[in-house]
């Protein structure tokens, strides 16, 4: 985790790393689907709005909607 703090003032950086630990927290029990919907909303403001950053935010999600398909739609803005 210190290593990707370092990266994320880059700009190419997504928060692949800090994302796959909010999703394993949440399918081991550890966190609420409103804590991660509300953690997802957070990180979708934050790393979209630049095309580049938004495009591979937006794949990112994607990926992952097979696994968390019940927090994943009900992101605003997320149309895959």
């Amino acid at each position: 985790m210190d290593k990707d703090r370092g990266y994320q003032n880059k700009a190419n950086y997504l928060p692949t790393i800090p994302l796959y630990l909010e999703v394993a927290s949440y399918k081991m029990g550890l966190t609420d689907r409103k804590t991660l919907l509300s953690s997802l909303t957070g990180l979708s403001q934050r790393y979209t709005g630049d095309q580049g950053r938004d495009s591979g935010f937006q794949k990112l999600l994607q990926s992952l909607q097979t696994f968390i398909p019940e927090v994943i739609n009900y992101l605003p803005n997320m149309h895959f």
